[in-house]
């Protein structure tokens, strides 16, 4: 058996914040946001401890990341 993807649960403030980026961006800037959303969704389906900068200490979780990509932002 290969390697098993994580499971992402996205917030519904975040998943409203994404939607409303996406329809509030020009056509150009829609596509570079749905572009950028697809690979941090798959980074961190494969490797979420790797992805982007640790920022400080989230305990218990592990530590607090900030990852961009292109015009999106995840913490």
């Amino acid at each position: 058996m290969g390697p098993v993807p994580f499971k992402i649960t996205i917030p519904q403030p975040a998943a409203d914040q994404l939607e409303n980026a996406i329809i509030s961006a020009t056509p150009e800037h829609r596509a570079a946001i749905i572009s950028a959303a697809k690979v941090i969704e798959r980074g961190l389906r494969w490797l979420p401890e790797g992805l982007g900068e640790s920022r400080s200490p989230f305990w218990p979780l592990g530590e607090l990341r900030v990852y961009t990509i292109g015009p999106l932002e995840v913490v």
